[in-house]
C-alpha cells in the first residue's frame, strides 16, 4: 500500500513535469524589499535620525517582476515619530493600502501621495492647520479639528467688543468681565483655517446705551441677552444675524426696530416687552421658526398684518399697549381690556 506521504510527492512531481499552470508562482526564501521600498525607508530614515526596524511599522505583500520577486510595503504605521515631514519618495509606494500618520508634527503632506493606492489614512494630532496643506487625493481624510491648530479669535469679532466697551464707557474691569465671562466662542474653519467666532453674548444688566453697528459682522452669534439696559434703538445691521435663534430685549427704552428684523430667519424666540415700542412694522413672513414673541407693556398701537401667518403656533403676549383700531384680522378680537385704549 502506497502511503499517503509518497502519494502526494508524486502527484506534485507530476503536475510540474507536466507544466502545471503558468499562473502558480512560489516566491523564493530570502527575497529583499525592492529598490522604491529601500529609498523610501533610507528618506525616512535620515528624517528620523536613526535606523528603524522596517519589520515592527510595516506589513509586506510580495511583487513578482520577471521572476525575481521582491517585498513590498502593503500598510505602514509611522504614528508617533515625531516626523514633521514626509519623504517625497513615499509616492513611490504604489503597493501602499493603509497608513497611520497619527500623533506626530506633520504641518503638511507631500503631493506625492497621490500616487499610492490608499485605502485607509489616518492622521490625527498632527499640526495641518491649513487645509490648502492637504493634497486633494486625501481631503476625505482629513479634519481640522482632529489637529493640535491653535484658533485665534476672529478679527471682526474681537473688533465688535472693543467698539461696545469704548461707546459705552466700560470700565477696564467690567470690560475683562465681559471678554472673559459673557462671551462664549466656538471654533469654526474659515478659510483655510481655524478661527474662534462669537456665537453668544450675554449683555444683560450693564447699563449699555449703544449697540455698534459692527455687531452684524457677528455671523456665528446664535444667542444675545441685551435685558435690563438704557438702549433706545438697535441697529439696522442686526439683520444680517442670519443664525440668531435667541434675542432678549426686555426692559430698555427702545422705540423703534429696524425692517430688518424680518431676515432673522432662525429666530425662536424673541422678547421686547417693557421697551417704548409705538409699533412693529417689519414683516414676519420669513419669520416661520419664531416661537415665541413677547410685546407686553409697550405703547404699540399698530402690529404688521403679516403676525397672522405665524400666529397659530406662536406663543404671544401682547397686553399692556395700544392695539386697540386697525387690526390685523387675527387679532380682531382681542381683549380691549388689556390694551391701554383710554390713554
Amino acid at each position: 500500500m502506497i502511503s499517503k506521504n509518497y502519494l502526494i510527492t508524486f502527484i506534485l512531481l507530476f503536475i510540474f513535469a507536466c507544466g502545471g499552470d503558468d499562473n502558480i508562482s512560489i516566491p523564493p526564501e530570502n527575497i529583499e524589499l525592492s529598490i522604491s521600498e529601500k529609498i523610501f525607508i533610507s528618506d525616512l530614515e535620515s528624517l528620523i535620525g536613526n535606523s528603524i526596524d522596517i519589520n515592527l511599522i510595516s506589513n509586506f505583500t510580495t511583487d513578482d517582476q520577471g521572476g525575481i520577486y521582491y517585498y513590498r510595503i502593503q500598510s505602514l504605521d509611522l504614528s508617533g515619530l515625531g516626523l514633521s515631514t514626509l519623504p517625497e519618495s513615499i509616492g513611490n509606494l504604489d503597493s501602499l493600502e493603509i497608513l497611520n500618520v497619527d500623533d506626530n508634527l506633520l504641518e503638511s503632506l507631500p503631493d506625492t501621495i497621490c500616487a499610492c493606492p490608499l485605502d485607509e489614512l489616518t492622521l490625527l494630532n498632527n499640526s495641518i492647520c491649513l487645509t490648502s496643506s492637504i493634497p486633494s487625493c486625501v481631503q476625505d481624510y482629513y479634519d481640522v479639528m482632529n489637529q493640535n491648530c491653535v484658533a485665534y479669535p476672529d478679527e471682526n469679532d474681537q473688533e465688535f467688543l472693543d467698539e461696545l466697551v469704548l461707546m459705552n464707557g466700560i470700565m477696564d474691569s467690567i470690560a475683562e468681565e465681559i471678554k472673559n465671562d459673557r462671551v462664549t466662542w466656538e471654533i469654526k474653519l474659515e478659510g483655510e483655517g481655524l478661527v474662534q467666532r462669537i456665537i453668544k453674548l450675554d449683555l444683560e444688566n450693564l447699563d449699555l446705551d449703544t449697540i455698534p453697528f459692527s455687531i452684524g459682522g457677528l455671523d456665528h452669534l446664535k444667542w444675545i441677552e441685551l435685558e435690563n439696559n438704557n438702549l433706545t434703538s438697535i441697529p439696522a445691521s442686526f439683520g444680517s444675524l442670519t443664525q440668531l435663534w435667541y434675542l432678549d430685549l426686555y426692559n430698555n427704552q427702545i422705540f423703534d426696530l429696524p425692517s430688518s428684523f424680518q431676515y432673522l430667519t432662525e429666530l425662536k424666540e424673541l422678547y421686547l416687552y417693557s421697551n417704548q415700542l409705538t409699533e412693529i412694522d417689519f414683516s414676519f413672513s420669513n419669520l416661520l421658526n419664531l416661537e415665541k414673541l413677547w410685546i407686553n407693556n409697550n405703547e404699540i398701537s399698530q402690529i404688521d398684518s403679516s403676525i397672522c401667518e405665524i400666529a397659530v403656533n406662536l406663543e404671544f403676549y401682547f397686553n399692556d399697549n395700544k392695539l386697540c383700531d386697525n387690526l390685523p384680522l387675527c387679532m380682531l378680537n382681542i381683549d380691549l381690556d388689556e390694551q391701554n385704549c383710554d390713554e
